[in-house]
């Protein structure tokens, strides 16, 4: 599902399942509304935090190819001259959203994070990366991975323009690893603890679902039940080709 715009696959809020509205009814959520400010859910939507204006997402997946078998990656937000290079055709799209599939924790992302946020745009991150991440064949939560999240959000709550995080991606994949749910959710609960324990903001987590229609809705309820510090603030479900 890489690069395929975050609105077209369909971008929800995980309480109501309320979908997103198009680029073309966000242009009041432009950078003008604040360039740097935090955005935070609130009920089934997001908002800036200073003005508590909606914010409308309009993105794009932002990374070479990044899977299981591919286990290398490159670190797009730790390179300044590809995101200069790449800014004006981001601003040029209307682009307010990237989203990055994996990181390197130990590179330094100032460069770009500051570039993008001079131009109003916000990231929202994997915790994973290839070599780490929550099984779909034998899904644990355990400390290397608590370790490799927390890391990730030890770099990233630094910027103001992280808008928020996945725990998962497309982990579940079809009824017969639905099993693999409370792992994430696992996860989910976890890492909002530690943002708290911090002192860190409360940067919103979610999940990203695959295109499976047994599983999606299925899915987004489990996500969504339980106490507020281990629901998902967000679902991505992946739409059908029509």
């Amino acid at each position: 599902m890489l690069f395929k715009s975050l609105v077209q696959s369909g971008l929800l809020a995980v309480a109501g399942l309320s979908q997103y509205a198009s680029a073309a009814s966000s242009a009041s959520s432009s950078s003008s509304s604040s360039d740097s400010e935090t955005i935070e859910v609130v009920g089934n939507k997001f908002y800036y935090a200073n003005n508590g204006s909606q914010f409308y997402i309009r993105g794009i997946a932002y990374q070479a190819s990044v899977s299981s078998q591919n286990t290398s990656f490159v670190d797009p937000l730790a390179d300044g001259t590809t995101c200069k290079r790449d800014l004006p055709y981001l601003v040029g799209a209307n682009t307010n959203v990237l989203r990055v599939y994996a990181l390197d924790n130990a590179s330094d992302h100032s460069e770009c994070m500051n570039m993008f946020k001079d131009a109003g745009i916000y990231i929202i991150a994997d915790l994973a990366q290839p070599k780490v991440s929550i099984s779909t064949d034998d899904p644990a939560w355990n400390i290397e991975l608590y370790n490799r999240y927390t890391s990730v959000i030890d770099e990233m709550q630094q910027y103001d323009n992280t808008l928020g995080f996945f725990a998962g991606n497309e982990v579940i994949t079809n009824s017969t690893n639905s099993n693999a749910a409370p792992f994430i959710k696992a996860a989910i609960r976890d890492m909002k603890k530690y943002m708290s324990d911090s002192g860190y903001r409360a940067i919103p987590i979610g999940y990203s679902a695959n295109d499976d229609a047994d599983t999606r809705v299925a899915s987004a309820s489990y996500f969504n039940c339980g106490d507020e510090d281990e629901v998902a603030d967000f679902y991505e479900p992946k739409n059908s080709p029509t």
